[in-house]
C-alpha cells in the first residue's frame, strides 16, 4: 500500500492523517515538521480546531543557492556549484532574496 492509499483509506473512515517528518525507526524525529501541501495543512488545522498557528521564517541568502563540499579541498580552489543549474525551480526562490530581507529589517 502506498502512502497516498493509506491516507485515502483513513479519510474514508473520517480519520485525518497528519504526515510528519522523520523516520519512526529513528530514536528522534520531530512532530513539528508537517509534510504536505498548504491545502492539507489547512484541512488538518480545521480538523484539530486550531485557532492560531505559529509561523517560522528564515532569511534566504545567496550562498544557500550554491554548494561547496566542505573539507574536500583544504585550499578552497573548487568553485561552488550553482544549484539552480540542476533544478530551474530552485531559481524561482531567488526572487525572495531582497524582498524578504527588506521586509524583515523594518
Amino acid at each position: 500500500m502506498t502512502l497516498q492509499e493509506l491516507k485515502n483509506k483513513l479519510r474514508l473512515v473520517n480519520i485525518h492523517p497528519i504526515h510528519i517528518g522523520g523516520s519512526p525507526l529513528e530514536k528522534q524525529y520531530s512532530t513539528e515538521n508537517f509534510i504536505g501541501d498548504i491545502e492539507e495543512y489547512f484541512e488538518i488545522a480545521q480538523v484539530l480546531g486550531v485557532k492560531a498557528i505559529y509561523i517560522q521564517t528564515d532569511i534566504l541568502e545567496d550562498e544557500e543557492f550554491h554548494y561547496n563540499e566542505e573539507g574536500s579541498n583544504p585550499d578552497n580552489e573548487l568553485e561552488a556549484i550553482d544549484l539552480c543549474s540542476f533544478d530551474p525551480l530552485i531559481k524561482e526562490f531567488k526572487k525572495y532574496l531582497v524582498s524578504c530581507h527588506a521586509s524583515n529589517v523594518g
